[in-house]
């Protein structure tokens, strides 16, 4: 049995890592298939069953803190928005709160519940259009089923927050507009439809934590946290809802806060090439552009600065079974090599957990469709037991021995062309300051030059590039050295031939 994390050891259930300082060392957990969630049979009648999926969670990848999804349990709790079926509710699904209270109170684990949310207008083709104030008077009901259910353990820490719905920027953004780094890159309705929803829902959890409170099962004083973000670097659609963003049919929104800020993180570029040119050996982030690995940092200093809150990785993971030219090996390293970088960087970007996708799921076609072609763990058939994919072992092994990179002595910086500079030659020199000993590497969409910092704390590279053309020119200059984090800094300037 791996030795349980520090800080979450699933005994007390210790929720210190969710206290909104900024984190040096994340937690690690994982993602649950809602198959594992209700006990359910999957196709060809293969059972997923929970007690065979905890043990080897806690036996195989020892892991004590896990992402469990929440829909529409104990549909009796609001029979009477029966009517407003999001997940056809009143068909007699299993409860889901009943598995998650077993995780807790049977297993020890420390579970972040998902509390999913329709974002759509209604249930397909030709079903009836949602009435949105039934919409919010559903979701109230709904909370505050799961708030009441559930108050034992918010207050033990066993259940740090309730995450609100699941990146509905991808059903909210405009074609059009992929990024998504705007409110006004979303479909407002959209946008009002996930306001309303995530306010009724922690207006429902709250007043149910108040009822357990109210009838002696839950201490005075619980409080319960919330978790909402998107996928990427959409902040658009949580700028819209932090903001207020006024719409064509609300010009008077009520902001909507949480307490965590989540993101998720796929990589998925480059798998046909060798994993040591892919990914870098220190941050585990793309080593072939250098906007990419900007991108990300940018990515999560947004979510940092923009709203003050720690981050929680909810999803992150590589590219999926059957990708071209990707085998297991390749997977699980690229997997290690992205945990490093994730892991790494929590200190730097306030990021206070981060959560594998996923354990184990229904395997699709290699397409990233189903949640299986990711798993850590796959279900035998014929035994009923779950048995670590590669990528799967590669997480164990990082929860038992975490790579921890240390700071370098001096940090990498470019000295010349300064960013905002116009230069004329068309084969620029790029010079600057770093640790002695060092690698450097300067690269825009394509590799300019690479070096090694003097004992002096000095480099020099010309770019081998062909002569380039007038233009903007960004990139970004990395230092790496074994065993130590990565620096970098940004690569920005203009080329304007001289004439004549």
């Amino acid at each position: 049995m791996a030795a349980p994390q520090p800080a979450l050891a699933a005994a007390d259930h210790s929720s210190e890592v969710f206290a909104g300082a900024s984190q040096a060392v994340p937690f690690l957990g994982v993602n649950l298939s809602t198959m594992l969630t209700r006990d359910k049979v999957g196709a060809g009648g293969v059972g997923y069953d929970w007690d065979a999926a905890a043990e080897a969670l806690d036996e195989s990848l020892g892991v004590n803190v896990v992402r469990a999804g929440l829909y529409c349990s104990d549909a009796a709790a609001v029979e009477e928005f029966a009517t407003f079926s999001p997940f056809n509710c009143a068909t007699g699904k299993p409860n889901d709160l009943s598995v998650v209270e077993r995780m807790i109170d049977e297993d020890g684990l420390t579970v972040a519940p998902l509390v999913q949310i329709n974002w759509a207008t209604s249930q397909g083709e030709g079903a009836p259009v949602f009435d949105e104030a039934l919409r919010a008077d559903y979701y109230e009901g709904f909370g505050r089923h799961i708030g009441r259910t559930l108050a034992r353990q918010v207050a033990s820490g066993a259940v740090p927050y309730f995450e609100l719905g699941n990146e509905p920027d991808h059903a909210c953004v405009n074609p059009g507009n992929p990024w998504g780094n705007e409110p006004g890159h979303f479909n407002a309705e959209c946008v009002d439809r996930v306001r309303a929803s995530v306010l009724a829902l922690q207006a429902g959890i709250r007043a149910g934590v108040d009822d357990a409170i109210v009838g002696g099962d839950a201490p005075v004083g619980t409080v319960p946290s919330f978790a909402v973000g998107t996928s990427g670097s959409r902040w658009g659609i949580t700028d819209a809802l932090w903001n207020a963003v006024p719409t064509a049919s609300n010009q008077h929104p009520v902001p909507v806060r949480w307490d965590f800020t989540v993101v998720h993180w796929y990589y998925q570029n480059g798998y046909g090439n060798a994993v040591g040119d892919v990914l870098d050996q220190s941050t585990g982030f793309d080593n072939v552009n250098g906007a990419e690995l900007l991108a990300v940092r940018n990515a999560a200093a947004n979510f940092r600065d923009r709203y003050g809150k720690p981050l929680v990785v909810t999803e992150f993971g590589v590219f999926p079974k059957g990708a071209p030219g990707a085998d297991e090996s390749m997977r699980a390293s690229s997997f290690t090599r992205l945990l490093t970088g994730l892991y790494n960087l929590a200190g730097e970007y306030n990021i206070a957990g981060l959560f594998a996708f996923t354990f184990s799921g229904p395997e699709g076609a290699g397409d990233g469709g189903k949640s299986g072609d990711y798993n850590l763990a796959d279900l035998e058939q014929a035994t009923g037991s779950y048995g670590l994919t590669a990528v799967g072992e590669a997480y164990r092994a990082f929860i038992e021995h975490p790579v921890v990179l240390t700071d370098p002595s001096v940090s990498v910086g470019l000295v010349s062309p300064s960013v905002g500079a116009v230069v004329s030659t068309p084969v620029p020199v790029f010079r600057g300051t770093g640790a002695p000993g060092a690698s450097i590497q300067v690269q825009g969409n394509r590799a300019y030059c690479a070096t090694v910092v003097d004992d002096a704390g000095a480099w020099s590279c010309a770019s081998a590039l062909p002569p380039l053309g007038a233009g903007r020119y960004l990139g970004v200059v990395r230092q790496t050295m074994p065993g130590v984090r990565t620096t970098s800094a940004l690569l920005d300037y203009t080329l304007r031939p001289a004439i004549g």
